[in-house]
């Protein structure tokens, strides 16, 4: 049985070694993610001049007459102006969510890898991108879309399936991270049967980094960046200790987390 200790204790082990360079993964890789990415803001005002009766706007207070104001307004000025403007949103919306699937969602299965490979000694700078790889960009990228997919849809039944199911669902970066040729389904299912029985207590480990992130707010924000490396450690962790677990109760073979290819490739070299 696994103890939230116990794993924040491995993460900090692991970043005695790596911390430096787990911080510099951890910045590169919200930048490419599109974690932090600023909001956009739009100023509306003087986009127009509105004339009342009294050719002052300044008159125009709570108890005016709302339909003759709107009536004031010409529309045929206006109404292309928000055409163009709701249009507008929809195209940074619908940019930003095809960027998350093709590279966001790809770069965070790369902080995975990362944070898996500094475990066994063998971390480097380079596995942020290890995802980009030809054979396997594919592959992660319908896994990452279709995960992300099933947990909006849970979250529309209110928040509290959103959160069981992103759960539910929490180890497939990981999963794909090893064995980026598994099928999408697969690893969504191998992740539901790894994570069966332990939501509550992934739910409260994730808790108890709350108040190192707010204490990271009120350092300007610059805080939360110098606690992802122990969050994406701690998580590394638990992912290693619930295959671990999966392996030993019969849930799943070596060859689910391409351990048995990774042996292989080993001794032939």
């Amino acid at each position: 049985m696994w103890t939230r200790a116990d794993l924040k204790s491995n993460a900090k082990d692991v970043l005695r070694k790596y911390y430096w360079w787990a911080l510099l993964v951890c910045f590169v890789g919200g930048l490419f993610s599109g974690q932090g990415v600023g909001e956009l803001s739009i100023n509306f005002g003087n986009i127009f001049n509105l004339n009342t009766n009294n050719n002052d706007f300044n008159s125009f207070d709570k108890s005016a007459d709302f339909n003759s104001f709107f009536s004031s307004i010409d529309w045929t000025f206006i109404a292309p102006l928000i055409a163009f403007f709701v249009i507008l949103l929809f195209f940074i919306f619908v940019l930003s969510i095809t960027y998350q699937i093709f590279i966001g969602n790809v770069i965070i299965v790369g902080i995975n890898k990362y944070f898996l490979e500094a475990k066994k000694d063998k971390s480097k700078f380079s596995n942020l991108f290890y995802s980009f790889n030809g054979q396997r960009y594919l592959n992660i990228v319908i896994a990452m879309a279709w995960k992300e997919l099933f947990v909006f849809l849970w979250s529309l039944l209110f928040i509290i399936p959103g959160i069981i199911k992103g759960i539910s669902y929490s180890m497939v970066p990981y999963i794909m991270a090893e064995n980026p040729k598994m099928r999408y389904d697969d690893a969504i299912k191998l992740s539901m049967k790894m994570t069966c029985g332990e939501k509550a207590e992934i739910f409260v480990l994730g808790l108890s980094f709350l108040g190192w992130f707010l204490l990271g707010i009120l350092l300007c924000f610059v805080g939360i960046l110098f606690v992802y490396p122990y969050y994406y450690a701690t998580f590394a962790e638990l992912y290693i200790t619930l295959r671990d677990k999966a392996i030993s109760n019969g849930n799943a073979t070596l060859e689910d987390f391409g351990i048995v290819r990774a042996l292989t490739i080993e001794q032939e070299n």
